[in-house]
């Protein structure tokens, strides 16, 4: 009932029919696929993780993040992370992605 509720808030504020669903912090449970398939909803989460939540050096994020950077990535990273390093990894995110020949963009209604 919530993720239907939600979607059809969604689809209110947005005008469109609402395709992909997100699970907070991206947990999920048995009981979601079945409700996702229901409400023809595509669940997505992210493919490339830097686990930079906590405590983290720039170099070691990068170094789980790059390899999983490819056309089509989901990139999980924090703002406002308390260890400071965010403008330092996105540049070096961006820049990878402009050597690599690849842009950032919003995803597509």
């Amino acid at each position: 009932a919530e993720i239907e509720g939600c979607q059809h808030a969604l689809q209110a504020v947005g005008g469109r029919p609402v395709r992909w669903y997100r699970s907070v912090v991206g947990m999920t449970n048995p009981f979601v696929a079945p409700v996702l398939k229901a409400l023809g909803l595509v669940r997505v989460g992210w493919s490339a993780r830097g686990y930079d939540g906590v405590g983290c050096t720039p170099e070691g994020v990068l170094s789980r993040l790059l390899p999983d950077l490819r056309p089509g990535a989901i990139v999980l990273l924090h703002e406002g992370a308390a260890h400071g390093h965010n403008l330092a990894i996105i540049e070096r995110v961006l820049q990878v992605l402009d050597e690599r020949g690849l842009k950032a963009r919003l995803p597509v209604p």
